[in-house]
C-alpha cells in the first residue's frame, strides 16, 4: 500500500537507506535479534538486583500495595499504547500475532542502554517478516516518540497558568495541535479529513492518559513514601516533566539518569530528599520490572496463539 504522506513528514532516501542497511543485517545475521532479546533480559534483571540491594533498608511491606497497583496501571499503559501503534500500521498492513510477539520484544529492548536499539530492533523484525517497509517502521518510531513528546510537554505546560493565564492556554494548545497534525499528516489522504482528525485525536488522547497513569504511579509511592500534600494532578505533571526529559535523551545510556535526578528534585516540595530519591529509584524497580514482567507475558501469549494458529 502507497503513502504519499510519508514524504511530506520524513526524507524517503534516508529512510529508505536506512530501512535496506537494518533488512541486510537482520537477513545475515538472524541471531542479532534474538541476541539482543536475551542481553536486554539479562540487562534488565541487572539493574533490577542492583537498584534492590540500594534499597535493602527500606521496609518493602509499606510499598507493597503501591507496588502491585503500579504493575497493573503499567499494564494499562502498555496496552493502551500498542492500541495506538496497532492504529498507525493499520494503514499498511492487518495486525496479527507477530505484532505482539514484536511489541513485546520491544518492550524488553527498550531499557537497553540508548533507546534507539528497540527502534533498530523493531524495523528489523518488521522489514524480516515483509508485512510492512522497514522506512514505514523507521517513520512509525519517530511518529510514536514525537507525539509522546509532544503530549507530555503540552500537559506539562498546563502548570504555565501559574505564571501567565495566556501561556497557561497557548502553549498546551500549540504543543497538542502539533502532536495532531503529525497524526493526521501520517494518515493517507484517501481518508477524509474528518476521520482523520478524529482519528489523530484519538492517538492524542489516549497518549495523554498514558502519561496520567504514569503520573498516579508517582501519586501513589510519593503518598506512601510521606508526600501527603501532592495532588493526583501535581504527580501527573512531575512524572510528564521527568518522563519527558528522559525521553527527549532516549539515545543516550538509561538516559543518563536524567528522569530519576528531575523527579527527585521536582518531588522535593513534598517529601524529603532521602525519600524523594527513594520514590525515583521505586519508579525505575517497578519499570524495570513491569517491562519484564508484561514483556515475557506478551511473548508467551503470543506463541501460546501462533502454535495454536498452526495446529
Amino acid at each position: 500500500m502507497s503513502h504519499p504522506n510519508r514524504a511530506k513528514i520524513f526524507p524517503q532516501r534516508l529512510l529508505e537507506t536506512w530501512a535496506n542497511t537494518i533488512n541486510n543485517l537482520r537477513k545475515r545475521w538472524r541471531w542479532l535479534g534474538y541476541a539482543l532479546s536475551v542481553f536486554a533480559l539479562i540487562y534488565l534483571i541487572g539493574i533490577f538486583i542492583y537498584g534492590g540491594y540500594q534499597l535493602q533498608e527500606f521496609h518493602w511491606k509499606a510499598f507493597g500495595f503501591a507496588f502491585l497497583i503500579a504493575l497493573g496501571l503499567y499494564l494499562v499503559s502498555l496496552i493502551i499504547q500498542f492500541i495506538v501503534w496497532g492504529r498507525m500500521l493499520s494503514f499498511h498492513q492487518k495486525l496479527d500475532w507477530r505484532d505482539i510477539i514484536i511489541y513485546s520484544r520491544v518492550i524488553l529492548l527498550r531499557r537497553l542502554p540508548g533507546g534507539f536499539w528497540h527502534w533498530l530492533d523493531r524495523t528489523a523484525m518488521y522489514s524480516e517478516t515483509e508485512k510492512v517497509p522497514g522506512r514505514v517502521i523507521l517513520s512509525a518510531n519517530f511518529m510514536e516518540w514525537a507525539m509522546l513528546l509532544l503530549v507530555a510537554s503540552g500537559i506539562a505546560s498546563i502548570r504555565l497558568l501559574e505564571i501567565s493565564p495566556l501561556l497557561g492556554w497557548i502553549a498546551p494548545i500549540i504543543l497538542l495541535s502539533f502532536a495532531l497534525a503529525l497524526g493526521i499528516q501520517w494518515q493517507p489522504d484517501n481518508k477524509s479529513l474528518l476521520f482523520r482528525v478524529f482519528e489523530s485525536g484519538l492517538w492524542v488522547t489516549i497518549y495523554s492518559f498514558a502519561w496520567v497513569l504514569g503520573g498516579i504511579i508517582i501519586f501513589l509511592y510519593t503518598n506512601t513514601a510521606g508526600g501527603q500534600y501532592i495532588t493526583w494532578k501535581e504527580a501527573v505533571w512531575v512524572w510528564t516533566v521527568a518522563g519527558g526529559s528522559s525521553l527527549l535523551l532516549f539515545i543516550f545510556p538509561t538516559g543518563l539518569g536524567i528522569r530519576e535526578i528531575t523527579m527527585t528534585w521536582l518531588l522535593q516540595p513534598y517529601l524529603s530528599p532521602a525519600n524523594a530519591f527513594l520514590v525515583a529509584i521505586l519508579v525505575r524497580l517497578t519499570f524495570t520490572f513491569a517491562d519484564i514482567l508484561w514483556g515475557l507475558v506478551g511473548l508467551g501469549l503470543s506463541h501460546r496463539i501462533h502454535q495454536q494458529a498452526a495446529d
